[in-house]
C-alpha cells in the first residue's frame, strides 16, 4: 500500500466565487480508480481550474470544471505508482488567482489511501457478503482503502442503515460502498445521536440523509432537535435508510413550528403544516365563530408538543369539544387539550415536603349512569368499581365516556386514589400547576411517590393528553416494580420509546396490560378512559396474588 495524505488547497473558500464556503465544496479520493473527484456549490464561475501537485509542487494532473445551475463539478487521475507524500488538490478561478486566508484545517485536507492493483476485489468481496453483525469489523480492516471516517459521529445505526441500502445490490466499485456508507452514517448520527450532538452537527450530514431544511429552519432551529430526538424511532431491517431521516425532520419541523408559534400565528402554522401533523384543517375552518376557532387555539399553543400524534391528540379533541355540546365534571372527560410525552429525564424531583393546611379537592359529585356502556362491554366491570369507589365518576347526562381520551392530571388522580396514594400534605412547584387547581394534591402526591417527575422545563401539563406508554411508566413504577427485562411482544416494538420499553413489556408479560387486534400496542396513542380504568384494576388485581 502507498500512504498518500490530500491536502485540499485554502484557496477554494475565497477565490472570487461568490458565496462559496468550505461547506460547499468536497474533493475526494476513489482508491480503486486512483481518481480525484471536485465538486463546488454556489459557483457563479462557467468553469474552474482544478489541478492535482506532488509534494514538489510539480502539478500531475490539471483539468477544467464542467457544469451548471451553480455545480462544477471535475476528476482527474492520481497515479497509482507516485513516490509516497504530499499530494495537494486545487481549485482556483480561470481568469486571476487570488491569495486569500485558508479555510480550517479540518476543512481542507483529508487522509486517503492508493491501493495496489488487484487488490480491490478484496475489499469488495468483503462487503458483498458481511453481515450485519459482521460490517462494522470490515469496516474498521478497509477504512483508509475505502477512504472511510470511522470518527465519533460514527454511531450504531450506521451499521443498521448501511446494510438496509446493501440489501437489494452487489457492490462493484468503491465508489457506490462510500456513498452508502456515508448515507449509511449520516442516518445512523440522526438516529443515535444526542439532543446537543443534533445541534452542533445536524448540518454538515443533511445532505448525505437526504435532509432539506425549510425556510423557518433558523427560527425553530433550538426546538426542532429537541422534538426530533421524539419524534425518530429505531432502525429496522425495513428501514429506508435515506428518507426514513427526512420523515423524521419533516415532522420535528412541523412540531416546533407550532410550538414556537402564538395565538396570532398558530392558525397559519396549523394549514401550512396540516398534512405533516395529519390533522384536517378543514375542522377548524368549519367551526361556526371565532370564539371557537380561538379555543383550539388556545388549546394547541404554548404546549411544547413532543411529537405530530400529539398534536392531531389535542386538536382533535379540542375541535370535537368546540363543534359539541353539553357539560362534564373536571375529572370525568378530556379536561383539556396539550401534548408531550412524560419522559422521566430531570433528575431533581421538584416538589416540596412541607405539610399544607388543606383539605381534598372538592369535585362535583359522582354520576353512577352509564347510559353509553352496557354490561358486556370488556372494561364495564372495571368503570363499575371504580365509579362505586367514587375514583373514576360519570357525566352530568348518566354518560361515561369509556372512549374519551384522559389528561395527565386525570391520569394521576385515578392512579393515586385507586393505589391509596394520596397524600394530602404534598406540594409540588411546577410552573404550570398552582395550588388552588383540583389536581394540584394528586400532582404532588405522584411525585413525592416516585411515580413521575414531569418535564425537565419544571412543568407538568397537566391537560395534555397522556399517551400509553407514559400511562404503562406511571403504573409500572406505582405497581413498585423494578429491573423488568420482559420484552415487549407487539408488532409495534420498535416505536416504543427506551425510557417505556421496560415498563410496557412488564406490564404485558403480567397480564396488566395488552395490545390491540393487529398485534400493535401503540404506544404514541392517548389512552382512553376505559383503558386506563381497566389497566388500574388488573394492576390492583395482581396485587391481590
Amino acid at each position: 500500500m502507498k500512504k498518500i495524505v490530500l491536502i485540499i488547497s485554502g484557496i477554494i473558500a475565497g477565490m472570487g466565487i461568490t458565496g462559496v464556503y468550505a461547506e460547499d465544496y468536497s474533493i475526494s479520493c476513489d482508491n480503486q480508480l486512483r481518481t480525484v473527484s471536485f465538486t463546488v456549490r454556489n459557483c457563479d464561475k462557467n468553469r474552474l481550474v482544478v489541478y492535482v501537485e506532488d509534494e514538489n509542487k510539480n502539478i500531475i494532473a490539471i483539468g477544467e470544471t464542467e457544469g451548471e445551475n451553480g455545480i462544477q463539478t471535475a476528476v482527474l487521475p492520481v497515479p497509482g505508482n507516485a513516490a509516497e507524500g504530499y499530494y495537494t488538490a486545487v481549485a482556483a478561478d480561470c481568469s486571476e488567482e487570488i491569495d486569500v486566508p485558508s479555510v480550517p484545517y479540518a476543512d481542507r485536507s483529508k487522509k486517503i489511501y492508493v491501493s495496489e492493483a488487484g487488490g480491490e476485489a478484496d475489499v469488495i468481496f468483503a462487503i458483498n457478503t458481511a453481515t450485519e453483525n459482521s460490517i462494522g469489523a470490515v469496516f474498521e480492516q478497509y477504512e483508509k482503502e475505502l477512504n472511510l471516517s470511522l470518527d465519533s459521529d460514527y454511531k450504531p445505526s450506521c451499521n443498521t442503515a448501511f446494510m438496509n441500502l446493501k440489501a437489494k445490490k452487489t457492490y462493484t466499485t468503491f465508489a457506490e460502498i462510500m456513498s452508502d456508507f456515508n448515507t449509511a452514517k449520516a442516518v445512523g448520527f440522526y438516529a443515535d445521536a444526542g439532543e446537543e450532538e443534533l445541534k452542533a452537527g445536524a448540518e454538515r450530514y443533511k445532505r448525505d440523509a437526504g435532509i432539506e431544511f425549510g425556510e423557518d429552519y433558523e427560527n425553530y432551529k433550538s426546538d426542532i432537535w429537541r422534538v426530533f430526538t421524539y419524534v425518530r424511532s429505531k432502525l429496522t431491517s425495513s428501514t429506508d435508510a435515506r428518507s426514513i431521516t427526512a420523515q423524521w425532520y419533516s415532522e420535528a419541523e412541523a412540531v416546533a413550528a407550532l410550538n414556537c408559534a402564538d395565538r396570532t400565528t398558530a392558525a397559519s402554522v396549523l394549514e401550512k403544516y396540516s398534512l405533516k401533523l395529519g390533522i384536517d384543517y378543514s375542522k377548524f375552518t368549519g367551526l361556526p365563530s371565532e370564539t371557537k376557532k380561538m379555543n383550539v387555539i388556545k388549546a394547541v399553543t404554548g404546549m411544547n408538543f413532543n411529537k405530530a400524534s400529539d398534536v392531531k391528540q389535542a386538536y382533535d379533541n379540542a375541535v370535537a369539544q368546540q363543534s359539541s355540546s353539553g357539560s362534564q365534571s373536571s375529572t370525568g372527560g378530556t379536561g383539556g387539550t396539550g401534548g408531550g410525552s412524560s419522559v422521566p429525564s430531570s433528575p431533581t424531583l421538584p416538589y416540596s415536603s412541607k405539610p399544607k393546611e388543606t383539605q381534598e379537592p372538592t369535585e362535583p359529585p359522582k354520576s353512577n349512569g352509564f347510559s353509553d356502556m352496557p354490561e358486556n362491554h370488556w372494561a364495564y366491570k372495571a368503570v363499575k368499581q371504580l365509579n362505586d369507589e367514587g375514583v373514576m365518576t360519570g357525566y352530568d347526562d348518566g354518560s361515561v365516556k369509556p372512549d374519551n381520551s384522559v389528561t395527565r392530571a386525570e391520569f394521576v388522580k385515578l392512579l393515586t386514589a385507586a393505589l391509596g396514594i394520596y397524600d394530602f400534605s404534598a406540594e409540588c412547584e411546577f410552573d404550570d400547576v398552582k395550588k388552588e387547581d383540583w389536581y394540584a394534591g394528586y400532582i404532588a402526591s405522584a411525585v413525592n411517590a416516585g411515580i413521575t417527575q414531569g418535564y425537565p422545563d419544571n412543568t407538568f401539563k397537566p391537560n395534555a393528553p397522556i399517551t400509553r406508554e407514559d400511562a404503562a411508566l406511571m403504573i409500572y413504577r406505582a405497581a413498585g416494580m423494578k429491573d423488568e427485562s420482559a420484552q415487549p411482544e407487539f408488532t409495534d416494538n420498535s416505536s416504543i420509546s427506551d425510557y417505556a420499553y421496560n415498563a410496557v413489556g412488564a406490564l404485558s408479560a403480567r397480564g396488566i396490560l395488552n395490545g390491540f387486534d393487529d398485534g400493535e400496542f401503540k404506544p404514541a396513542n392517548a389512552i382512553t378512559r376505559a383503558q386506563t380504568a381497566q389497566i388500574i384494576y388488573n394492576v390492583r388485581e395482581e396485587a391481590k396474588k
